[in-house]
């Protein structure tokens, strides 16, 4: 149900530009779209606060090697626009432009075309050096 959900903020690693949205909790089950860094995501908490679900076929990573990739934000005012059979992948971005597109039931449309302008996220944490 909707009370369940939980929004987040992408904070992609220094040099990525967003997270990569899976088609299953797999990391390599890559979807050609990504959560832009900064925006909102709204979803399902599962399998031990580890995943969490957008949609049917639709999922992010809250860590990816350790580093947290999802940041919570406080329920307090914050909407979001799902249901349960896809609902809406609805992000906010840096400058505050709300964003919400149909998810369809199979997971998000794949022949968007500035998801596949983009380049996908390889997810490689960075050490810096002491």
């Amino acid at each position: 149900a909707l009370a369940n959900r939980t929004t987040f903020r992408v904070k992609a690693p220094e040099g990525c530009p967003g997270v990569q949205y899976r088609r299953s909790k797999r990391l390599d089950d890559r979807h050609p779209r990504y959560a832009k860094d900064g925006d909102t995501v709204c979803g399902l908490v599962e399998d031990k606060e580890e995943w969490l679900r957008i949609g049917e076929t639709c999922f992010l990573p809250i860590s990816v090697n350790g580093l947290r990739v999802l940041e919570p934000l406080p329920k307090e005012g914050a909407s979001n626009g799902s249901n349960d059979k896809g609902g809406f992948i609805r992000s906010v971005s840096k400058t505050g432009t709300v964003q919400a597109e149909r998810l369809p039931k199979g997971g998000a449309d794949p022949s968007d075309r500035e998801a596949k302008a983009t380049p996908p996220m390889e997810f490689t944490a960075k050490v810096p050096d002491d």
